[in-house]
């Protein structure tokens, strides 16, 4: 992983929208999901190893995890059997997004945190920087998270 500077900037069209619709952004924005397993689409993961990277990731607090699987074994006991099919659920109870689904998935548990941001999804890429949807972890406010290559880091043009 190459190194990159953090640089906080609220963008004032993702500030603009209200809480559903910058749900919507992050979730319907076009993330190049890629194709896992052999060709087939599957998940090439079990349900621990799946369990494991989201434990490491440090996206969802452990009792927040605890409870939520306690609910789902007494709701729904073979979702924790399936990776697919516990990340869904994990989406539903609002404690992933479909973007850090997709790197989980692909046994990925670094690089969703950013100081004190979770990152919730890739809102868009340039030439010069990456845009990503993060999350405060104590505050919870959502901020726009701009991340430019180290290359960039000294040309203050950049920084603006």
């Amino acid at each position: 992983m190459f190194q990159e500077l953090l640089v906080l900037s609220i963008l004032e069209a993702i500030a603009s929208l209200g809480d559903k619709q910058r749900r919507r952004v992050c979730v319907e924005w076009p993330f190049g999901l890629t194709t896992r397993g052999a060709g087939t689409g599957m998940p090439n993961i079990s349900a621990d190893k799946f369990l494991e990277c989201v434990k490491k990731s440090e996206l969802v607090e452990e009792d927040r995890l605890t409870r939520a699987l306690a609910a789902l074994k007494e709701s729904d006991p073979t979702a924790l059997e399936d990776a697919e099919r516990l990340a869904a659920k994990l989406i539903d109870a609002k404690l992933l997004t479909p973007w850090q689904r997709v790197a989980l998935l692909d046994s990925k548990s670094s690089g969703f945190i950013l100081g004190q941001y979770k990152l919730l999804g890739l809102l868009g890429t340039g030439g010069m920087s990456s845009v990503y949807l993060g999350e405060h972890r104590q505050l919870r406010v959502q901020r726009a998270i701009k991340v430019l290559p180290v290359s960039r880091v000294h040309d203050s043009s950049y920084l603006e």
